[in-house]
C-alpha cells in the first residue's frame, strides 16, 4: 500500500519544501548569520522570509 505519509516521502517533501529554498537563501546571501527565517504556507505554497542582521554568513 502506497501512503503519501511514509517516511520516504515525507522526507523528499521536506528536502524539496524547507532544505533547498533554505540553502538557496544561504548560499544567495539573503540568510546571514543571525537572520531569522520564516516559513509560512498558504493556499498550498510556501514562502519564506529572512529578516535579521546584516552580516555575511560565511567571512
Amino acid at each position: 500500500m502506497h501512503n503519501q505519509l511514509d517516511a520516504r516521502p515525507a522526507r523528499r517533501a521536506v528536502e524539496r519544501n524547507v532544505a533547498t529554498p533554505l540553502a538557496r537563501a544561504i548560499l544567495s546571501g539573503k540568510a546571514r548569520a543571525g537572520s531569522t527565517v520564516a516559513m509560512d504556507i498558504e493556499a498550498g505554497q510556501i514562502s519564506l522570509a529572512v529578516s535579521g542582521p546584516d552580516r555575511r554568513l560565511c567571512a
